[in-house]
């Protein structure tokens, strides 16, 4: 059995995937994206930066935009984690639990 090839996506590139209009390029990257990691061909993780990053600007005015790009991070990685950089020392590895 193959194992799946584990992704690090850095926040640039959730939001070049978040902003794509529909049928563009960067829009096809993210379909084929989920559609390989919905078949176990790859695991995208998330990391801490990435939600932390996605937790600013937490106004109002801006809940409805967030809401959306945690759906992406969501469908994308589902509960897949890379471990904080300081924990890797500690023998923490890639959950598929959501775990740090």
């Amino acid at each position: 059995m193959i194992r799946p090839i584990r992704i690090h996506l850095d926040t640039s590139d959730y939001s070049a995937m978040h902003d794509a209009p529909t049928g563009s390029p960067i829009q096809k990257v993210r379909e084929n994206l989920a559609e390989l990691a919905r078949r176990g061909r790859i695991e995208i993780g998330l990391s801490y930066h990435v939600v932390f990053e996605l937790l600013q600007r937490a106004d109002a005015e801006h809940r409805g935009n967030r809401l959306s790009r945690a759906r992406l991070l969501s469908e994308l990685c589902g509960l897949n984690a890379f471990p904080y950089p300081t924990d890797l020392g500690d023998g923490h590895r890639f959950s598929n639990e959501g775990l740090w």
